[in-house]
Formats: structure tokens, sequence, C-alpha cells
């Protein structure tokens, strides 16, 4: 079973036209999940969105979350947007733990410790 925004991501899978059911189904941003769910924030977000990842990032608001630990799949994404991803979380304090397919983000608690982003660290 897969699922994808988008039908070109899931024939790149091997996955027939014949196959794919287009299904409604309620979205959320991190803001209205962490609203329905009455929390203020949380330690640990994890994202599989199949190359949406990055946009999903970018549009949590992470100094009011502040999220210890994020966990997303980078495999999916283009070169700049990896870089951009990483630039902007090490922007906020994280530090990575590169997995094959994963990228662990930890956020770093001393505020004297600088974290810079010169090159592509991924794969």
């Amino acid at each position: 079973m897969a699922a994808s925004f988008d039908r070109s991501h899931l024939r790149k899978h091997g996955i027939a036209d014949r196959d794919i059911v287009i299904q409604p189904v309620p979205c959320h941003t991190v803001e209205s999940a962490l609203r329905t769910a009455a929390l203020d924030g949380v330690d640990l977000i994890q994202i599989d969105a199949e190359g949406y990842d990055w946009p999903i990032i970018r549009s949590v608001d992470i100094k009011r979350i502040r999220p210890r630990i994020m966990r997303f799949e980078y495999r999916h994404m283009s070169d700049e947007d990896a870089d951009a991803c990483l630039a902007h979380l090490a922007s906020h304090g994280y530090r990575f733990i590169i997995e094959s397919k994963d990228i662990i983000a930890v956020r770093v608690e001393e505020p004297s410790v600088q974290v810079r982003v010169s090159k592509r660290r991924s794969a």
C-alpha cells in the first residue's frame, strides 16, 4: 500500500493507474493538529510525506512549538530542497543524524553552540 499527493510518484514506484484510487482525506497542518489534540507543543515530529517533507517542515513554527526532535525522509528531496531544509533547521539550533533514507534533527539546548551547514551532508 502506498499513498501520495502526486500520481506520478506512485507510478514511479510501479503502481499502475488502474490501481490508484483517489480518496479525499482530512488534512491538518502541524498547528491545526496540535489545536485539535489540545496540545501546545510536541517533543517529536515524524514526517514521511513522500517528497513533501520540506514544505511541511518549512510550515512549522519552530520557535513556538519547539520540537526537540524532527525525523523526516530526505531521499525524495531535490539537492536544493535538502540543503535548504538542513540550513533552516541548523539556523534553529538542530544537529543531524543522517540515516540511509532519513534525517534525525535534534535541537541543541545550549545557546552558545553554533551549527553551520556549509555543504550538503546527505547521500
